[in-house]
């Protein structure tokens, strides 16, 4: 009896010590298979955030250099994790970009379009801005901004080393980071290269220059000069004096470069088209009626009154050719449309 008994303890014992075998190597086979999938689940997470670096390096890297930009642009960062980017230039606004990160043997690609956007959808860029009653459809870049009591919206990034004021309200970031401010028009070579290159010439001695239409080519006033447009007009205005706004003709694309003051007009409406405009000192917006209208404003000081501005840069791009290139500098950027055929994050 005790023979046997001992028999089938053995018979346990070796039962119960092949049975914690099986679920030892169980479970050693399920953690080793979690290992992997973890490490598999990683290292696409690290190749599909170097993916993503190889299009922020691409934005970063092209959008102040764009007007120099070939065909195609490649750069290949053999750091750890590893990525290449591949940008080509499809038109003279769009980039479609390529990006492929690798890690873990695991390969992840992301492909872009990016819209670029020379003005860096800056509704508003300048050293000192008062605003009262006015809407920014863009961002808005100063140094100094004050809200006086008419409530003021800006729907973007408002940017600004100094906030003083009250009541306004901002839908997007607000940062006390805005850049310094430097006049970026160069007006006496301007006025070379208008020489240089055949642009209409004016020259107002004592009164302000009527301009009714706007020339093939770019139109220099030496003096100041009053804009009542008479029809649809697209082309560039640069005056070495002050620049009037009086009427604005439905439609028109225009570019004002102004070495002293701009002044937009006291009565209200609704401008189509788009405006870009530039003064080296000042420009100012007063009135009782609203005004709305589509494009950027940029200068030294900017002291506008219920004024409505929608971001757009299509009279930049009408004139491109034209324009110098340092106003193309100031934090030029991109729009995107991702290509990505699985939803991103």
């Amino acid at each position: 009896m005790k023979r046997d008994c001992r028999g089938a303890t053995l018979i346990w014992l070796m039962f119960i010590v092949l049975l914690f075998l099986l679920l030892g190597g169980t479970l050693i086979s399920l953690a080793y298979s979690d290992w992997r999938v973890s490490r598999h689940l990683w290292a696409a997470t690290q190749a599909r955030y170097a993916a993503e670096a190889g299009i922020e390096l691409a934005l970063s890297a092209l959008g102040p250099v764009y007007l120099q930009l070939d065909t195609e642009w490649s750069y290949l960062h053999t750091g750890e994790p590893e990525f290449t980017v591949r940008a080509l230039r499809l038109d003279e606004r769009t980039l479609k970009i390529k990006a492929t990160g690798m890690a873990g043997g695991i390969t992840e690609t992301m492909e872009v379009l990016a819209s670029w956007r020379p003005l860096g959808r800056q509704g508003i860029r300048g050293r000192k801005v008062t605003l009262n009653g006015v809407t920014v459809h863009g961002h808005v870049l100063c140094e100094q901004i004050t809200f006086n009591a008419e409530r003021s919206r800006v729907y973007g990034t408002l940017s600004a080393r100094h906030i003083y004021g009250g009541g306004e309200e901002v839908f997007g970031h607000r940062c006390q980071e805005g850049m310094p401010y430097k006049s970026a028009v160069n007006f006496l070579h301007l006025a070379e290269q208008a020489q240089r290159e055949g642009w209409e010439i004016i020259v107002a001695e004592e009164e302000a220059y009527l301009v009714k239409a706007l020339p093939d080519v770019p139109l220099l006033v030496f003096g100041d000069a009053e804009m009542q447009l008479e029809q649809t007009a697209v082309g560039v205005l640069v005056a070495l004096g002050d620049v009037y706004i009086k009427e604005w003709a439905a439609g028109s694309q225009i570019v004002m470069l102004a070495a002293g003051d701009l002044y937009l007009p006291y009565s209200g409406g609704v401008w189509t088209g788009s405006l870009f405009a530039y003064s080296g000192q000042k420009i100012v917006r007063e009135g009782q009626q609203p005004l709305s209208l589509a494009g950027s404003l940029m200068a030294s000081e900017l002291v506008l009154e219920r004024l409505e501005i929608v971001y757009d840069d299509e009279a930049v791009f009408a004139v491109l050719a034209y324009l110098p290139e340092s106003l193309l500098t100031l934090q030029p950027g991109f729009d995107l449309e991702w290509l990505d055929v699985e939803p991103r994050r």
